[in-house]
């Protein structure tokens, strides 16, 4: 990595995290992720990286989410304030993930849309799910594979490569194609990923700001009447 490259992904402060969580030592985290300490070492340091899959392998192990080691304030970080964060901050993430459900639901009902299938990832495949999900984002947002392209500073064929699941990239690179389409990098990554406390905020915050009248009317109907239900049954 080049020394006037900016480091978009904070490893050291992963490495930190997943050591103090643990009390593993270097050489029983090199253990773990089948690598030599001085990679870590290096990697501490910022003279290396982690693969996708040991990062991958780091936060799931310890459900971080991912979104919370990018260093680079992104127009995601930026449109999602504190006070849409703290909105949801009485929720635990089953909760807000039924809350998402809850909303999704009742706009989908309310403008007759079919609803997506969901694509659960197997590993093997994690290349080819996360490319499919690059295009698809990249398409809505119309946004050109010439200007994915400046943004992560490859050639036209790399991107290509990466966009058609032909070759997988760095984690680096996933931060600067997230950042380019202005969604969480846990977006992208959602099969692959355990916690998905930003991609849930940011989904709820999209969701509520599509909310018609018509839809907060019905809403508030519904979860009066859920309130309604919970506080008989705990009578």
């Amino acid at each position: 990595m080049s020394k006037q490259e900016k480091r978009l992904f904070d490893y050291t402060k992963l490495i930190k995290d997943v050591q103090k969580k643990s009390s593993k030592s270097q050489e029983m985290l090199s253990v773990n992720l089948e690598c030599t300490a001085a990679h870590i070492s290096n990697v501490k340091r910022q003279k290396s990286t982690f693969s996708v899959d040991k990062t991958l392998q780091l936060l799931n192990e310890n459900d971080y989410c991912i979104d919370d080691y990018v260093t680079e304030e992104s127009a995601v970080n930026e449109n999602l304030k504190p006070e849409d964060k703290e909105r949801f901050q009485g929720l635990d993430s089953d909760l807000r993930v039924a809350l998402v459900n809850l909303v999704m639901d009742t706009v989908k009902v309310s403008r007759r849309k079919e609803e997506d299938p969901y694509l659960d990832l197997d590993h093997e495949w994690r290349k080819q799910k996360i490319a499919e999900r690059i295009r698809r984002l990249r398409i809505e947002k119309n946004v050109s594979v010439e200007t994915m392209c400046k943004n992560l500073n490859v050639k036209k064929t790399t991107y290509q490569n990466i966009e058609n699941g032909s070759n997988g990239t760095t984690i680096e690179n996933y931060v600067r194609i997230a950042s380019v389409l202005q969604i969480p990098v846990s977006l992208l990554m959602s099969d692959v990923v355990k916690n998905k406390d930003t991609l849930i905020d940011y989904e709820l915050n999209q969701l509520f700001s599509e909310v018609n009248f018509r839809e907060k009317k019905k809403l508030e109907e519904m979860i009066d009447s859920l309130i309604a239900v919970i506080s008989n049954y705990l009578e």
